[in-house]
C-alpha cells in the first residue's frame, strides 16, 4: 500500500541586513555590517525597535543622526540620561531579536598600499574594487560559511541604498555569475531604503562596529574596559561581559595593515591561476 505524497515544508527565509559605515576617503576604515535572520526574527525585532521609536518621538533610526541630536533627534540631548537610555533600549533590541551580527572593517591606508595593483588586475563591472565592495563581499562570505550551510536555508542580501550601492551588487552579482561557490548560499542581492526596519538595525551595527575597530585600529593594545559601553550592549547584551566569556552575538573581523602583505601574496598567484577573474594584460594599444 502506498501512502500519499506529502510535500516537505519549505526551509524558512533568511535575509541579511547590511550597511556601510566609514567614508573611504575621509575615514581610516570603512566597515560592513548587518544583521541575518529568519521572517519571524525581523517581524519581531521590528515590533521591539517602532516601540522604542515612538518612545524617542522619531520615525526612523539614523546612528549619526542620534548620537549627533541631528534631525529627528535634534529634540533629545546626547549628554542625557533619557538619550543614554535610549541608546541602551535600541541596542538591547538588537541583540535581543537579533542574536547574529557580524561586521567586518578594512584598513583604507593598507588596502590601497597593498591591494592597488592586485584590484587593477581584477576583472570587475566597473573596472575597481573599492574597500568598501571587498567589506561588504567578506561580510557575505563569512555569513554563507557560518549559516548558510547547503542544506539548509538561503538568503537574499538587502543592502542598504546609498553610496557604492550600485557598484557592491554589481560586483555580488558578477561573482554570481563567476561561479564563485559562496554566492550559492543567496537568492538574491538588493537594495533597500534607509527607512525600512533591517536597514536602521544594520546602520546601528555599522556605525558602533565602525568606531570601535577605528579605535581598535588606532590603538592595538585597547582593552575591554575601554570599550564603548553601546557597542558592548550591541556585542554581548546587558551584562556587557567581554566576548571572551561568551554570550557574544556580534562577529567583528578586522583586516589591518598586518594581513594585506600576505593577500596581495596570495591574490596575485590565485590571479595568475585563474584568468576568468583576470583582466587581459596591458598592451601598450590599451586606452
Amino acid at each position: 500500500m502506498t501512502r500519499p505524497h506529502t510535500a516537505s515544508a519549505p526551509p524558512p527565509h533568511v535575509t541579511l541586513c547590511l550597511d556601510v559605515s566609514g567614508k573611504e576617503h575621509q575615514h581610516r576604515a570603512v566597515t560592513a555590517a548587518g544583521y541575518i535572520a529568519s521572517d519571524a526574527q525581523w517581524a519581531s525585532f521590528e515590533r521591539a525597535w517602532r516601540a522604542i521609536l515612538a518612545d524617542a518621538g522619531a520615525a526612523e533610526f539614523h546612528a549619526t543622526d542620534f548620537f549627533s541630536g541631528q534631525r529627528a533627534f535634534a529634540h533629545l540631548d546626547p549628554r542625557s540620561a533619557a538619550h543614554r537610555t535610549l541608546a541602551a533600549r535600541f541596542a538591547r533590541a538588537c541583540y535581543d531579536q537579533l542574536p547574529n551580527g557580524f561586521a567586518y572593517t578594512i584598513d583604507v591606508p593598507a588596502f590601497h598600499a597593498w591591494m592597488t595593483e592586485v584590484t587593477r588586475r581584477m576583472r570587475t563591472p566597473t573596472s575597481r574594487l573599492r574597500p568598501s565592495t571587498w567589506a561588504i563581499s567578506a561580510v557575505c562570505n563569512r555569513i554563507a560559511q557560518r549559516c548558510l550551510p547547503r542544506t539548509g536555508p538561503k538568503a537574499t542580501l538587502s543592502l542598504e541604498d546609498g553610496d557604492g550601492t550600485g557598484e557592491a551588487l554589481a560586483w555580488l552579482r558578477y561573482l554570481v555569475r563567476l561561479g564563485e561557490p559562496w554566492t550559492a548560499a543567496y537568492v538574491a542581492f538588493e537594495a533597500i531604503p534607509k527607512a525600512s526596519m533591517g536597514a536602521q538595525a544594520a546602520d546601528y551595527l555599522a556605525y558602533e562596529s565602525w568606531r570601535e575597530a577605528t579605535r581598535v585600529l588606532d590603538e592595538p593594545g585597547r582593552g575591554w574596559d575601554d570599550t564603548r559601553e553601546t557597542f558592548k550592549m550591541l556585542a554581548t547584551g546587558p551584562a556587557m561581559r567581554p566576548p571572551s566569556e561568551g554570550g557574544a552575538r556580534v562577529d567583528l573581523q578586522y583586516a589591518s595593515a598586518d594581513h594585506f602583505p600576505e593577500w596581495e601574496r596570495g591574490f596575485t598567484k590565485f590571479l595568475d591561476e585563474n584568468a576568468r577573474y583576470s583582466r587581459a594584460p596591458m598592451t601598450p594599444d590599451t586606452p
